[in-house]
């Protein structure tokens, strides 16, 4: 699974990570979640995007050549290395790395935003930053869920900047799509043209900052009721037969496969990370097994690789599977997946 990271000449990664180092190893990790200016130092991402004009060679053999500059369109660089990012218009405008930063700093009037990941992919044409919002979910103690913005610049001339809540901790280029993809189809991830006036463009969608805070605590609701709904006498089993079916298991490798994938599920049910006091035993105990089952266990993948565990978890039958446990959670304890 490619993540495409920049690296430099100097072999180092534009990239810097906090608390834990990314699943690829590469970049920068702290001990602590980063100030602005901490991430862009130790991500790298200290150069602006400058813009020279485009020519080209014209006349042809019975005549001189010269140089022509093409007219309404300009080419992205980096101002460190002059490697060219992209072709735009003349109408595109550039929203520095710096900038993008100090938008979301603007977000949290306590000066208190930190970051949990900036990198830069494919040498500089995409950025991307993910600020940890100060506000804590705490679903019982010792199980708390965190509030991320994602800001992704794209300095090519054919992406938009994506702005938006998610909760996955974006660290590579795949991971970045699953949040985009994630928040695309919920519609909480808005795209900003590069054109017109940026910057108050950006401060319209930080209005956004509202409704997200209010969809993170929706979530937190329903978690709280889940992780206060212990299952009762054979309801584990029931919720197990509802994700992967023995008696409609089309054949003996089918219901096999079933059969591997309950065991495995149940593992992860009586792990430590599923038993924190309060939620053991419950819904919510019961929903987080199964996502870390799909992302991280699931027998059916694993010799099959990480890109295709990737869409399978984001798309397919992981996606699906996830879906359902969380549905069928919520009917158990009687709580609205819509409260």
């Amino acid at each position: 699974m490619s993540h495409r990271i920049t690296i430099r000449p100097d072999r180092l990664a534009e990239a810097a990570f906090a608390l834990l180092p990314a699943w690829h190893g590469l970049g920068t990790v702290l001990d602590h979640p980063m100030t602005s200016a901490e991430a862009i130092k130790e991500a790298k991402l200290d150069w602006e995007v400058v813009q020279v004009p485009v020519a080209h060679l014209a006349g042809n053999r019975d005549a001189p050549r010269n140089w022509v500059t093409v007219p309404d369109v300009l080419a992205n660089c980096r101002s460190d290395n002059g490697a060219l990012l992209g072709l735009v218009k003349s109408r595109y405008r550039v929203l520095q790395n710096v900038d993008a930063f100090r938008f979301l700093d603007d977000l949290v009037e306590s000066g208190q935003m930190r970051y949990e990941s900036a990198f830069s992919l494919s040498g500089g044409r995409q950025v991307v930053l993910l600020a940890r919002l100060p506000q804590v979910d705490t679903i019982v103690q010792e199980d708390d869920l965190h509030r991320y913005l994602l800001l992704g610049l794209d300095h090519t001339g054919e992406g938009a900047i994506r702005f938006g809540p998610t909760s996955v901790r974006v660290v590579c280029a795949n991971t970045y799509a699953l949040a985009l993809e994630k928040g695309n189809r919920t519609r909480e991830i808005i795209s900003i043209h590069h054109t017109g006036n940026v910057k108050r463009k950006l401060e319209d969608a930080a209005r956004l900052l509202e409704r997200v805070n209010g969809l993170f605590e929706k979530f937190r609701t329903i978690s709280r009721q889940l992780a206060g709904y212990r299952l009762g006498p054979g309801e584990w089993q029931r919720f197990l037969e509802v994700l992967f079916p023995l008696r409609g298991a089309a054949d003996s490798r089918a219901r096999k496969e079933a059969a591997a994938s309950r065991e495995a599920l149940g593992k992860a049910m009586a792990s430590s990370r599923q038993n924190i006091a309060g939620i053991e035993n419950t819904a919510w105990a019961a929903f987080c097994a199964v996502a870390e089952f799909v992302d991280h266990v699931w027998p059916r993948m694993k010799h099959k690789g990480e890109e295709p565990r990737f869409k399978m978890c984001i798309e397919g039958k992981g996606h699906e599977v996830k879906r359902r446990a969380f549905m069928t959670a919520c009917q158990m304890a009687g709580v609205s997946p819509a409260a």
